[in-house]
């Protein structure tokens, strides 16, 4: 019955019609079929038939068939075989999904620790190319093949194959290569003039690996740039003023200028903008710029010039850690300069950050990073962070596509679909010595937005639409919390009135006091704030602190809140 289950589970997953099947879903269920009449050898032959790359990229059937095969070898008590193919499709297949309802839990636990095992990547990883040779159908071999393509690199190669415990077991060079039973085996590889490459791999029964290598050159740690390659960077930098409603003055941002009409920055560089000028080499650009792509999430912008420019910098396609960069700064948004760092790390690979050594100094958001060629590494955020400007292929064919169908568009189109069009508030308090606190409500505020939204009464605050809290203190008064209302391209003045609020606990009559067991619990009522209100509730201090118990008044929260005692029933 397990066995029919199983069959029913893969039929069902795999999504095949009876009519039309692909080669890996017939495969796929002559496999399982083989599996439910016991038939091993047939199955483990028909399941390793059907993850051969060859027929393509990894799909249901694929992910189907690494669970079956890890199945019957771990039924079959060929646990470490299981782990090594398990480890191989982690590699081929990171984001696959692990069957835990339809397979043993021993197969999963291993499909898991995988995972685990060979999750993070590094920047080796990005230098190798690994292609397989698949056996054909019916073979009994156990031992698996690594052979070496030197064809990539200009020098030659010495490479050393390791065990997984860190014992050499042999050189790999041209041709036939190297025997190894199954298993997972690290490879050194190092050439003159190039920095060295070390990556794990999976070897596989009767399957031969290709391995090839494109090293990086040693330069790229060194410390020096040319002046000719500095002045290439600085000419195809864009200062990008950025004017949003209620800012006193422009804020200012950078972007590199590439694939000659188009500027990569950070969203978060045009982030609310209602308008954006730039200048390139200390001259303004004539005519207006569109964003031509944008993904708030990832953090990256592009914008499309009125023309094309000469000057572009090309986009870096790898990025050791350890490698040099400058990043360049801009002083009162004009004078451009370069700070030398080095990237630390990737951190998580390949989404996640660059960590650089040292922070940039003038840098604004969009500064560009580059590599000793001026190569575009990363786009600076802030502090020592950068994003990683690989991740911005996607992005950058996106815009393309999108300034050849001219679907660019307006910064304030930009920001009304992010909910990031500015307004302003504006804050004033009754009594000397006020202190106010902005505090952002909305999913769409960033917490840079109000992190240093404090100060003294009157207070001005601008920043995207949507709700916020202010929280108010004062001396000898109770903290007060309002909430507003920011609109696009408004300003909203708020009176917070403190000297009512004072009048109760300083000059009032004592709450009155209630005896113990004649409440059963609290009706809060909410009364929408303003003066009148207050006025008509006799001083909204007073009534506020109207509780029993000696329970502590609450704090108000947009307006007055009043307490009232309800008895049970």
């Amino acid at each position: 019955m397990r066995h029919l289950v199983l069959l029913l589970a893969v039929l069902l997953s795999s999504g095949a019609s009876l009519e039309a099947q692909s080669p890996r879903d017939t495969l796929l269920q002559q496999a399982t079929a083989a599996y439910d009449n016991f038939e091993t050898a047939r199955a483990l032959d028909l399941a390793r038939a059907a993850l051969d790359p060859a027929l393509g990229p990894p799909d249901g059937a694929w992910v189907k068939s690494l669970h079956l095969l890890s199945q019957v070898l771990f039924e079959n008590g060929s646990e470490p075989d299981a782990r090594t193919w398990a480890r191989w499709g982690m590699r081929v297949n990171p984001a696959m999904a692990i069957d835990s309802v339809n397979f043993l839990a021993g197969v999963v636990g291993i499909l898991r620790e995988a995972r685990t095992k060979v999750g993070a990547r590094t920047t080796s990883d990005d230098l190798t190319r690994l292609t397989w040779q698949w056996p054909t159908r019916g073979s009994g071999a156990t031992q698996g093949r690594l052979r070496l393509d030197p064809s990539p690199m200009s020098v030659p190669l010495n490479v050393t194959v390791l065990s997984e415990a860190g014992t050499p077991v042999g050189q790999l060079i041209a041709g036939d290569g190297l025997a190894l039973s199954p298993g997972t085996f690290e490879i050194q590889v190092s050439a003159s003039g190039f920095l060295p490459a070390r990556i794990s791999r999976e070897v596989l029964p009767g399957i031969t690996g290709t391995l090839a290598f494109q090293l990086t050159s040693a330069a790229v740690v060194s410390s020096i740039i040319s002046e000719d390659v500095r002045q290439a960077v600085y000419r195809s930098t864009a200062a990008l003023s950025v004017t949003r409603f209620g800012t006193p003055t422009p804020s200012c941002s950078a972007g590199a200028v590439t694939s000659g009409r188009l500027i990569l920055t950070s969203y978060a560089a045009i982030r609310g903008a209602d308008n954006l000028a730039a200048t390139i080499g200390g001259r303004p650009i004539p005519g207006d710029l569109r964003v031509a792509a944008y993904d708030a999430t990832s953090n990256l912008a592009v914008l499309h010039l009125p023309s094309a420019r000469s000057d572009s910098v090309p986009v870096s396609s790898q990025i050791i850690d350890g490698q040099s960069v400058w990043g360049v700064g801009l002083a009162q948004c004009r004078t451009l300069s370069d700070t030398r760092s080095a990237v630390d790390e990737w951190a998580q690979r390949p989404l996640g950050a660059l960590q650089l050594g040292a922070t940039i100094a003038q840098g604004v958001p969009g500064s560009p990073v580059v590599d000793y060629l001026g190569r575009l590494t990363g786009i600076w955020t802030s502090g020592t962070e950068a994003i990683p400007a690989p991740n911005a292929a996607a992005i950058l064919d996106i815009a393309r596509r999108n300034v050849a169908s001219q679907l660019t568009l307006a910064f304030n189109e930009v920001a009304r679909r992010e909910n990031h069009l500015f307004g302003t508030l504006a804050v004033t308090a009754d009594m000397p010595g006020a202190m106010l606190r902005v505090v952002g409500l909305e999913r769409w505020h960033w917490p840079a937005i109000t992190a240093g939204a404090t100060g003294a009464a009157p207070f001005s605050f601008h920043g995207p639409v949507g709700r916020y809290r202010i929280e108010t203190s004062a001396p000898g008064v109770e903290p007060r919390t309002q909430e507003v209302l920011i609109r696009a391209g408004e300003i909203v003045r708020v009176a917070v009135p403190l000297r009512s609020v004072a009048q109760g606990p300083l000059g009032g009559p004592p709450p009155a006091k209630v005896k113990k067991g004649g409440i059963s619990k609290w009706v809060w009522l909410a009364v929408i704030s303003g003066g009148a209100a207050a006025a008509a509730l006799g001083g909204g201090g007073a009534a506020a602190g109207g509780g029993g118990g000696g329970t502590t008044p609450p704090t108000s929260t947009g307006s007055i809140s009043i307490s009232i005692p309800v008895s049970p029933p």
